[in-house]
């Protein structure tokens, strides 16, 4: 038992000794250009009469089409239709009339997910890639375990391959900016799965997603476009609105099903230095501490987060404001 202790004490002081980056200095948020945007929101609209794929695929405004009970000649009643960088509700609206025009609707269309994304523009990669790991490390996880680097947009069926490479996070901050920084691929990393919908497929209700976004669409983007990306996906039980008229009376900075995914956290210099050094420099290498969980305390009872960290109220007042700039610019 102490000749273990003694190796993990040893392995902690490598780490501290060899300079790993660590996160408890706060990036100046100022540097960065910061944003929330509704990424897309999909719907399920059902036809009153059987439609051809294409005549629902090919309006204007629809970014993705899927039909969910085809039948002979690629005809269907219902789909899923997702609209992409919508820029008001009235712009949702007008693509869900394109569609009734060309096929009248048997009831009103039903909101099956939406995707809200938190961007963090920087010219420098590494200031950006800095950033992605800040995020990952304060952010409140859905899901305690499958965390994981990709390289590609994953297969969620279990009888497909998948093709490219996939590794869990580590433990420690260096394997997350490792995980940022491998050249020649562009890496993901990911939180739960949003799933294979229209099977009903390993679909997580949240996932959540962090990566360097330098290309939109296949092109690349301009140095002053490129940003630090943290996604949230909604769908099923935890969408907090089922249809447009609904989504019209919502508010990103208030409602919890949203809010609290855009809440971090922070190490504390003065918590810190309290810990034996040991616990310290454990902590400060941390890759993950937003994890919502019962831990034990030395005197009994549980804390909900490590003993070392509190909320990160500079980072939070600013995403709650930019929430509230969503809010009303979908108007």
């Amino acid at each position: 038992m102490q000749k273990e202790q003694h190796q993990s004490r040893k392995e902690l002081e490598k780490f501290r000794d060899a300079g790993v980056p660590r996160i408890t200095r706060l990036p100046n948020y100022s540097d960065y250009r910061v944003e929330v945007v509704v990424d897309w929101i999909e719907f399920r609209i059902t036809a009153a009469a059987s439609t051809n794929f294409n005549t629902v695929r090919k309006v204007d405004g629809i970014s993705y089409a899927e039909a969910l009970n085809e039948g002979p000649g690629r005809s269907a009643t219902e789909f899923l239709v997702k609209c992409q960088d919508p820029e008001s509700w009235d712009h949702v609206q007008k693509l869900l009339d394109r569609i009734s025009r060309k096929r009248s609707l048997a009831s009103i269309p039903q909101v099956t997910g939406i995707e809200i994304a938190a961007d963090f523009y920087h010219p420098d990669r590494d200031k950006r890639l800095k950033m992605l790991a800040h995020l990952y490390h304060g952010c409140r996880p859905a899901q305690l375990q499958n965390h994981r680097f990709g390289t590609r947009i994953e297969f969620d069926e279990p009888d497909r391959k998948s093709r490219g490479s996939v590794f869990g996070v580590g433990a420690w901050q260096r394997d997350v900016i490792k995980g940022f920084r491998q050249d020649g691929l562009a890496w993901t990393l990911y939180i739960g799965n949003q799933g294979n919908r229209k099977k009903c497929i390993n679909a997580d209700s949240i996932s959540q997603r962090f990566y360097d976004k330098v290309k939109d669409r296949q092109a690349p983007l301009p140095l002053e476009q490129c940003r630090a990306r943290y996604e949230l996906t909604l769908q099923g039980q935890d969408l907090p609105f089922s249809t447009l008229n609904e989504v019209r009376e919502f508010k990103f900075q208030s409602c919890q099903k949203v809010s609290q995914w855009f809440k971090f956290r922070r190490l504390d210099d003065d918590r810190l230095t309290a810990l034996n050094p040991l616990a310290r420099v454990g902590t400060e290498q941390l890759a993950q501490i937003g994890a919502r969980r019962p831990r034990r305390r030395p005197g009994g009872g549980a804390r909900l987060y490590p003993a070392a960290s509190r909320a990160n109220a500079e980072l939070n007042d600013l995403l709650y404001e930019r929430l509230k700039s969503l809010t009303n610019r979908m108007k």
